[in-house]
């Protein structure tokens, strides 16, 4: 526990929940890319809230597809509450409890029903969610993968399968266990679909076809049957935690990432062509990216600002009456699936970003634990009852107007801080900006010794602070009952460096 504790502080010392939201657009609310700034995403936003709102029937809700009944209505409810509608509202009140009776029909209807219930509040709506697991884990075929679940057929699809996965994994967060062989079947399932010539992923076994709408579900999909199946890179042995295990490699996940890098569009769903709108699935391409984006606290795909492009092609796309028209095939003939799908996008947005990863030198050693600042995430959400967002910055590529999007830069490893000097004078205008920095030495409990890492730190700090000293931090300091109430521990010190009357770098010299 004292790892969160300890890290929690730091955040909430410093007072993080006062950064503008609107992730990468709007930490700073200062134009960007063709004059695209946070005020135009946020009225975008409301605009299509409005849309959705006017299209409702006269009992309140929306039209219905015969197939799949409760899905429209569970889609355009899930989108609202991503835009930041409240789930006891007048507008969502109601049809959040007509959702929670529905029966199971479908995979995709289960699948959102499951998502919207979490969502609104998964400790009140775990008994309605339980039905609607039982009935994906029934539908689960022998290769682990998911068809449509309403009829007989026993194929299987990676459409369906991503919607089941990411109700599964709302379920297990919700305090529903779900068996293990479910998600094993579920890692056979998208090994078998993935290329591994390419990296990337098709819409069913043995098909030679591979989109980027699938190659995201591919991404997600293993990235949460990961989480699942897998404890990372530490481990508990009865009092004692082993820290700087070597996590299974998800060639999945990283093929998968590279082969959108290189392909990446938001125009269309890549690799089909631009023309075909029958089988374009543009929203649901889209919708697809931002979870992979998020899930994988991704900044950059490849060399592309996702979240900004594809925000700009959104807005371009917006129609006067506040909705998303019509593409056609695959569901999008509906304007209301089209627009929900677009509110999914742009609301990654509202969540603001929590902190950033560093990532350093070559090589995994600057992310011994590379499900800790996701974990982390997670807990200061529920502390915070707000949606929250943490991303990877990679030092090669990023500016100091990309450090600024996270109010806590987050550096650590155990080998050498191979920094440049372009890299350094980023870091000094990032302090200097109002940034803080929370460095950690990954040193024993399993971890080899970070002895240089050290070394290279304090140069560093005496470079950017060059007549400030870094020094222990005293009892009455905030970060020590920020939160929770903690004692300084003299074998556990915490180093800072107070900048601009403030406290601007912690350094952690020991693993947390």
């Amino acid at each position: 526990m004292k790892p969160v504790i300890i890290f929690a502080c730091c955040i909430m010392a410093l007072g993080v929940t006062e950064t503008p939201g609107l992730g990468t657009i709007v930490a700073t609310g200062a134009a960007v890319q063709d004059d695209l700034n946070g005020e135009q995403v946020r009225q975008s936003i409301q605009r299509g809230v409005r849309y959705l709102l006017n299209e409702r029937t006269d009992d309140g809700y929306w039209r219905e597809n015969a197939t799949y009944r409760g899905g429209v209505p569970a889609l355009v409810v899930l989108a609202m509450l991503n835009a930041g509608v409240d789930a006891n509202s007048p507008e969502l009140r109601e049809p959040i409890r007509k959702l929670s009776t529905e029966a199971p029909l479908s995979t995709y209807t289960s699948s959102l029903i499951v998502m919207v219930l979490a969502e609104a509040d998964a400790v009140r709506y775990r008994p309605q969610i339980r039905p609607h697991i039982d009935f994906l884990i029934s539908k689960q075929e022998d290769n682990g993968g998911f068809g449509y679940g309403h009829a007989n057929a026993d194929w299987t699809d990676s459409s369906n399968s991503q919607f089941a996965i990411l109700a599964l994994h709302e379920a297990q967060l919700a305090g529903i266990d779900i068996d293990r062989r479910v998600w094993e079947k579920a890692q056979n399932y998208w090994e078998e679909v993935f290329n591994q010539n390419h990296g990337s992923f098709s819409y069913r076994p043995n098909i030679t076809t591979h989109t980027g709408s699938m190659t995201c579900a591919g991404v997600c999909s293993a990235v949460l049957v990961a989480e699942n199946l897998h404890p990372g890179a530490s481990a508990v042995n009865g009092n004692q935690v082993t820290c700087c295990q070597t996590p299974p490699e998800n060639k999945l996940v990283d093929g998968g990432l590279k082969w959108l890098g290189s392909n990446f569009a938001v125009d269309r769903n890549p690799t089909i062509p631009i023309n075909d709108s029958h089988a374009q699935a543009l929203y649901y391409y889209l919708y697809s990216l931002e979870r992979t984006g998020r899930i994988t606290g991704r900044r950059f795909i490849g060399k592309h600002d996702w979240y900004r492009e594809g925000t700009k092609e959104l807005l371009e796309r917006q129609n006067l009456n506040g909705g998303w028209g019509s593409q056609g095939g695959f569901g999008e003939a509906d304007p209301l699936v089209t627009t929900s799908m677009a509110l999914l996008f742009l609301s990654k947005g509202l969540r603001p970003i929590l902190l950033g990863k560093y990532q350093h030198g070559d090589g995994n050693h600057w992310d011994p634990h590379p499900q800790g600042v996701h974990l982390l995430t997670r807990y200061v959400e529920k502390a915070w009852t707000r949606k929250l967002n943490w991303q990877t910055i990679e030092a090669n590529h990023a500016n100091a107007d990309d450090l600024m999007e996270a109010p806590v830069l987050h550096i650590t490893g155990d080998r050498r801080l191979k920094l440049s000097f372009e890299q350094i004078a980023n870091l000094k205008k990032y302090v200097d900006n109002g940034g803080f920095l929370f460095i950690e030495a990954q040193n024993g409990f399993g971890c080899p010794s970070a002895k240089l890492f050290d070394q290279d730190v304090r140069e560093l700090l005496s470079v950017l602070y060059p007549d400030t000293k870094l020094e222990v931090l005293k009892p009455e300091h905030v970060v020590w009952n920020s939160h929770f109430s903690l004692k300084p521990d003299q074998d556990f010190p915490l180093l800072g460096i107070q900048s601009c009357c403030r406290t601007s770098v912690i350094y952690c010299p020991g693993p947390i």
